[in-house]
């Protein structure tokens, strides 16, 4: 599966954990959004989170074709657009990765994750 499709495939699978017990039978269509990184390799989605407004932060890795992975956290608007996003590169520079997203009642964002 290219990496798009598994960014968009998390994003559905939010949408639809998160937004739809809110919203009812009255939701008709779904929205989508998709995320490359641009190394070449395998990007992975692993976790996401809501805040308070609705904002979508999913974290997890975004890798190069040579096999090295960064850290990478994704904002996404309540409507799935991508409004900001980071990464990090360990000193390693080898297999990085976001395993989990928390955001705290004050806005503060953690990732927990791997660095090799």
């Amino acid at each position: 599966m290219e990496s798009g499709l598994k960014i968009r495939a998390l994003a559905f699978f939010a949408l639809a954990l998160f937004c739809l017990p809110r919203m009812g039978h009255a939701l008709h269509s779904y929205s989508s959004a998709t995320v490359q990184g641009s190394g070449g390799g395998i990007d992975y989605g692993r976790a996401l989170a809501l805040d308070s407004d609705g904002n979508i932060f999913l974290t997890g890795s975004l890798n190069e074709i040579s096999g090295g992975g960064n850290i990478w956290l994704g904002k996404f608007s309540p409507s799935l657009s991508l409004t900001g996003n980071t990464s990090f590169n360990g000193s390693g520079n080898s297999d990085d990765s976001g395993n989990g997203v928390i955001v705290s009642t004050d806005g503060s964002i953690f990732v927990i994750g791997s660095v090799n």
